[in-house]
């Protein structure tokens, strides 16, 4: 469906016979869509959804959706998560999610802040500032949850972090966890230390 044979979302939300204002709000719970300098953007999860921008001389730059959008209810939240949160989730400490981020270039660390990249304005990032020390630091709609990156990302950390925990002495590992080949090697391994 070409980005002509779409509608904005104030024509969409006249089509569905509700307020402009009510649609834009429904889609920014979705993660569809994010308020970011001053002007609505067009998330990952709303680009998937069929969301694109286009460009008019009149109206400037928007987005448009299909006429048939699909509002997946399953990610309707008011609430953002924290790094604490999104580790909790996946089972990583907030400062590895943070760094996890860093490396997916979502966030960028400027002294004692952490600030979202545009890229991770558009995964779901929500900029916040720490009322009690002035920090900045950044909130996430729980739809960066479904991200295949974030997803990928987080097997490979947790991958490699297990490697890195490895007991050297694979004579320390229980035969019965290892493939039969493996522990039948070790076996014969085994033996044959014996007889020098």
């Amino acid at each position: 469906m070409t980005s002509h044979n779409k509608l904005s979302t104030s024509a969409l939300a006249k089509q569905r016979q509700i307020e402009p204002k009510s649609l834009f709000n429904e889609l920014k719970q979705l993660g569809y869509i994010t308020w970011h300098d001053e002007q609505w953007m067009l998330t990952d999860v709303g680009a998937r959804f069929g969301g694109d921008y286009v460009e008019s001389e009149k109206y400037g730059r928007f987005i448009v959706w299909p006429t048939n959008l699909v509002l997946d209810e399953t990610l309707r939240s008011d609430k953002h998560l924290t790094a604490t949160q999104l580790g909790e989730r996946l089972g990583l400490a907030a400062k590895k999610i943070n760094l996890l981020l860093s490396e997916l270039g979502w966030l960028q660390r400027q002294d004692s802040d952490w600030i979202a990249t545009l890229q991770g304005v558009r995964a779901g990032a929500q900029p916040r500032n720490d009322k009690s020390n002035h920090h900045k630091f950044v909130v996430w709609h729980p739809s960066v949850l479904r991200n295949h990156r974030l997803k990928q990302s987080v097997l490979e950390f947790k991958g490699a972090e297990r490697k890195r925990i490895q007991p050297r002495n694979l004579s320390l590992v229980s035969a019965k966890s290892l493939p039969q080949s493996i522990a039948h090697s070790m076996a014969i391994m085994s033996s044959q230390k014996a007889s020098y």
